[in-house]
């Protein structure tokens, strides 16, 4: 009997957590749908498609790693290479991007942003909307943050197993 009741309070528990998380995403889902509308604007602007922006915007993300393959870019991206490959051909073709082959691997190819995709990712960043909610979070400490991300992301992976997805 003692066994049900604590399942019984697990389970409102969780109900609560999810209607939380529901709180959350949607919130979330307003910002995104803000910046969709920037991303739109700045990609009309610059006669790029919103893939091409989106994959960019990747590949300055990723500058610091030295070896950011085609094949990495498109897991990051949720694609298939040959999905984004005519896309970075258009972006080379642009001069936005460069790609090289790797040193150690002449198979792999290595993408780089040039000057020229640093701007263009510049000027997409001062019109991305930051909403009210960043600045607050940002002024906690760099620990409690740091535990809180594990948290969620300890969360997320709960749920995803749950749920058969991984």
């Amino acid at each position: 009997m003692e066994e049900e009741a604590i399942v019984r309070k697990n389970v409102e528990i969780v109900q609560k957590m999810c209607e939380e998380i529901l709180e959350i995403s949607d919130i979330l889902s307003e910002k995104d749908c803000k910046n969709t509308l920037v991303l739109g604007e700045v990609a009309k602007e610059y006669s790029v498609t919103r893939t091409q922006l989106i994959l960019l915007k990747k590949i300055a993300q990723e500058e610091n790693n030295d070896d950011l393959t085609v094949n990495e870019l498109a897991i990051k991206v949720n694609r298939s290479s040959a999905a984004i490959v005519p896309h970075l051909n258009q972006l080379e073709d642009r001069g936005f991007i460069r790609r090289v082959r790797d040193k150690y691997d002449r198979r792999k190819v290595i993408v780089k942003i040039t000057p020229l995709g640093k701007a263009l990712i510049e000027q997409l960043n001062k019109r991305v909307v930051v909403p009210p909610y960043v600045p607050r979070l940002a002024k906690m400490e760099t620990e409690e943050l740091e535990k809180l991300l594990k948290e969620v992301q300890k969360l997320h992976d709960l749920i995803l197993n749950a749920c058969g997805i991984t």
